[in-house]
């Protein structure tokens, strides 16, 4: 199993999101051997009645790119209603380049509406146009071309020049369990996510859930990676995005009792999570490597 990191991207009550704080955690992370990092996309992020500020999907995950080595990069997830499919194809190939071939894609189509309404995007039809969007986005990453028109988007003769490192793009992940979305998953994606952190589910469930698409859309099983996003709090520490403090769905202990958790999920068929921990600082990450170590 790989373990990535859902790093501290957002205020902190009346504190505004540092730079120089997710820089360290980033380094910090790569230099105790985590496999990846992954940036949440939210342009306005309100919780509970209260807006939170939160740094931008893309610049984030340039900048970590940039002032890192060897862990990987991904976004969890980019919302394709946010900016237009074929650029954000060109986005994803250039931070590819950037990164020598970290940069992982997963594509969303938002579960704000709030967001939404306030920026202009689409609500009511998202996954219509999200269909589109990852049509748009895929063909551009995997042949560099695309002649597309629909009923939400349009891309009429596109090229993708220069290429990225790899011939047909960056890995790319698509999450949801609805038969829609597993569908995508199985045609489109790399990588099927299940986001658990703080939403409640079963694990085993949800795995059967895309074994099924599977075998409905013709893919093989085990050519689809499977990853969750999950929860690790240490102690009495709470999941939290900034003052916020979120329902956890996942582990809670200590380093035993987390790599016990982890070890369950491993044991499903599970190759990569994605862990935001509790406390969410250099502490909670020193306490999730002890508790890989362990794994």
């Amino acid at each position: 199993m790989r373990v990535g990191l859902v790093p501290p991207m957002w205020s902190e009550g009346a504190e505004a999101p540092s730079w120089p704080k997710l820089r360290r955690y980033a380094r910090e992370a790569e230099a105790l051997g985590f496999d990846s990092l992954w940036i949440a996309d939210d342009a306005i992020f309100r919780f509970e009645g209260e807006t939170l500020g939160i740094f931008g999907c893309i610049p984030t995950a340039t900048g970590l790119a940039a002032v890192t080595e060897r862990i990987g990069i991904g976004t969890l997830v980019a919302n394709v209603h946010a900016r237009s499919p074929a650029l954000l194809a060109k986005d994803a190939d250039t931070l590819a380049a950037f990164s020598d071939g970290r940069f992982v894609l997963g594509l969303g189509a938002g579960d704000d509406e709030a967001q939404h309404r306030a920026l202009g995007m689409r609500w009511e039809q998202r996954f219509g146009a999200y269909e589109e969007a990852v049509e748009i986005i895929t063909s551009l990453l995997r042949e560099g071309h695309t002649d597309f028109e629909g009923d939400f988007y349009r891309a009429r003769d596109a090229e993708l020049r220069p290429r990225g490192p790899q011939p047909r793009g960056p890995k790319i992940l698509v999450g949801g369990r609805g038969k829609r979305m597993l569908r995508i998953a199985v045609e489109k994606a790399d990588i099927w996510n299940g986001y658990l952190a703080w939403r409640a589910g079963d694990p085993a469930e949800l795995l059967a859930l895309v074994d099924a698409a599977c075998e409905r859309h013709g893919r093989e099983p085990a050519s689809l990676e499977r990853s969750l996003g999950v929860a690790a709090c240490f102690g009495d520490a709470p999941l939290m995005v900034g003052g916020a403090v979120l329902a956890d769905t996942g582990a809670r202990g200590g380093p035993a009792e987390v790599a016990a958790y982890l070890a369950e999920l491993e044991a499903l068929g599970v190759g990569l999570v994605q862990v935001q921990t509790a406390p969410l600082d250099l502490r909670g990450m020193e306490l999730l490597a002890a508790a890989v170590e362990l794994l």
